[in-house]
């Protein structure tokens, strides 16, 4: 069974990372939004080199 220093150490990080986690998925989901056409690509292919 594990201390309670241990599971303390545990809650804290949890309540640190985890809103970080999810405003990065829904940051980096917003960002990535919308469907990729053939159209887009040829038109915009020299912009990723």
């Amino acid at each position: 069974m594990s201390s309670h220093l241990t599971l303390g150490l545990m809650l804290g990080a949890t309540v640190i990372f985890m809103p970080l986690i999810v405003f990065y998925t829904a940051w980096a989901y917003k960002v990535m939004w919308g469907k990729v056409t053939t159209e887009y690509v040829a038109a915009n292919d020299k912009s990723v080199y």
